[in-house]
């Protein structure tokens, strides 16, 4: 009977165990953070060393200009977004990768020049 109630117990920690485990799982990889998709959100642990109106005016010019949406899909099934901004006066191009959670205009308005678009 002791045998019986231990393991029972031990079932149920062990259910309760890897229900937490999923849990945990979905928060980190899976639950969309409040505002994450926004193009004028800053990261509020990063100062920007107060570049935060400079940021917005940049993000915006780029919402202003032309650009294609371009869709494919992944080897592993996920469909894959870009933006696709042409140059008539230029034959080069430049292919960048934003992080998890991050928009592509906010993480790399650094590196866009005004001329260049």
């Amino acid at each position: 009977m002791v045998w019986i109630i231990a393991g029972s117990i031990l079932g149920l920690l062990i259910i309760l165990f890897f229900i937490t485990l999923y849990i945990v799982y979905r928060i980190i990889f899976y639950s969309p953070k409040k505002g994450q998709n926004d193009e004028m959100r800053a990261e509020p642990s990063l100062d920007y060393q107060g570049m935060r109106p400079k940021s917005i005016d940049l993000i915006n010019e780029m919402l202003s200009l032309p650009y294609e949406d371009i869709y494919m899909k992944s080897r592993d099934g996920l469909k894959l977004h870009a933006y696709f901004y042409k140059n008539e006066s230029s034959n080069h191009f430049v292919i960048m990768f934003n992080g998890y959670r991050g928009t592509p205009r906010r993480d790399f308005l650094a590196v866009r020049k005004k001329q260049s678009i």
